[in-house]
């Protein structure tokens, strides 16, 4: 399942852990690189910290209760564009090529190699599995064929696999995100319905939930398939609930701070 707490990074660099609803906020990493972005793992155990067209990256494991820290030095296959990192550790980085397409690359600690080409990446998430610990499965999407591939056996012989395109109802993806057990893939459209779950056991069918909002995000919050679709600095917020049995977004409302003392 995922866990509670939130890790942010500061004007200087630092990187924050605090447990939620009221903790402290602990310093784990005393420096990073400007315009850090952070992708979370499935059940949000791991984190990789990254920015575009870096050299290098950090990896968080152990989240939260136990939080270890490492550097990794990422392969010079191109410009980095985006990331994703599994509960084990390891990560999916997707690489610019000069002649416009993107490279997705598998990394460890010991080895990296190419899993596939796309023209382009609409988002790229491993899949959690207990029978699977090591998470070597994982989801891309490509923007461009409006085509979601699974990614198998990423340490070894790959092995892609189409589970949802254009006649399923994808229509110019934006995001995808897996549930924290694994079972669940959400898939968010700029164009038509604007969201989709998969049920990546086959048990029951794809469904499809409007919203009435840019459904441009996929962030995890608290719960097994529960994500923020909106930005989180613009206000009212739209969330999308992937795991009740007919899955629904939710809209909150924009809280108006009020100055202590001001007239009401």
């Amino acid at each position: 399942m995922q866990k509670s707490y939130a890790l942010f990074t500061g004007t200087k660099g630092q990187t924050f852990l605090a447990q939620l609803p009221a903790g402290t906020p602990v310093t784990i990493t005393a420096q990073s690189g400007a315009k850090e972005q952070i992708a979370l793992s499935p059940s949000c155990s791991a984190a990789l910290l990254y920015a575009q067209d870096s050299a290098g990256a950090v990896l968080i494991t152990g989240l939260p209760a136990a939080p270890q820290v490492q550097t990794m030095e990422l392969p010079s296959s191109g410009s980095l564009t985006a990331a994703a990192v599994s509960d084990a550790g390891m990560v999916l980085a997707a690489f610019g090529q000069p002649g416009g397409e993107i490279a997705i690359d598998v990394l460890s600690s010991k080895s990296y190699s190419t899993v596939t080409n796309v023209a382009t990446l609409a988002g790229m998430t491993f899949i959690a599995s207990a029978a699977a610990p090591q998470n070597e499965s994982a989801v891309i999407a490509d923007g461009s064929k409006g085509t979601v591939w699974l990614a198998s056996n990423l340490t070894s012989a790959v092995s892609l696999q189409p589970i949802a395109g254009t006649e399923q109802g994808v229509s110019q993806p934006s995001a995808i995100a897996a549930s924290a057990d694994g079972r669940w893939l959400t898939i968010a459209n700029l164009r038509g319905t604007s969201l989709m779950r998969i049920d990546l056991t086959g048990q029951t069918s794809i469904t499809q939930t409007a919203c009435r909002c840019a459904a441009a995000n996929l962030r995890p919050l608290s719960g097994n398939s529960t994500f923020l679709l909106s930005d989180p600095s613009s206000g009212p917020a739209w969330v999308f609930n992937g795991d009740a049995v007919t899955p629904r977004t939710l809209f909150i409302p924009g809280v108006r701070s009020v100055t202590q003392g001001a007239a009401q």
